[in-house]
């Protein structure tokens, strides 16, 4: 198995609500929870909601804590939360470029140019199937095809 640990560059953010089960998650920033009064006024981070939307990162944390700093992996390699038992058509192989669910799970691009492809997967996945996989964060970003 490959060695993953401390080969990505991360950040922290504060997150909008518990990440309790929400580890290796997709994430992106957002206002929500922003305290507007104190330093973090940049706002927090939660869960990608829109299938192939902006992707900040992978969550690293798994705190039950409404507000916690969080760490979050922005590039290089970690492991991923991938599959999607409904909304998987394809299977996920070696070098698949990934975009994220709308519930924050790895998928596979597919040919929509609008998607945001966040990384590759290092580690298949097979159709229908949810895992953790380890993924290489590389902020493809949109306008790629598979």
């Amino acid at each position: 198995m490959a060695t993953y640990q401390n080969l990505h560059t991360s950040i922290t953010l504060d997150s909008s609500g518990t990440l309790a089960d929400l580890q290796y998650f997709l994430t992106t920033a957002t206002t929500a929870g922003a305290d507007t009064a104190g330093p973090n006024t940049f706002g927090r981070t939660s869960v990608v909601a829109t299938r192939g939307g902006f992707t900040l990162g992978v969550i690293q944390d798994n705190s039950t804590f409404t507000g916690f700093s969080t760490k979050v992996a922005v590039l290089g390699i970690s492991k991923v939360a991938a599959g999607d038992t409904s909304a998987m058509d394809n299977a996920i192989t070696y070098g698949t470029k990934l975009i994220s669910s709308s519930v924050g799970r790895a998928v596979p691009s597919t040919a929509a140019v609008a998607d945001y492809i966040f990384g590759v997967a290092l580690t298949p996945l097979a159709t229908g199937a949810t895992a953790t996989i380890t993924a290489l964060i590389n902020h493809i970003g949109t306008g790629s095809t598979n």
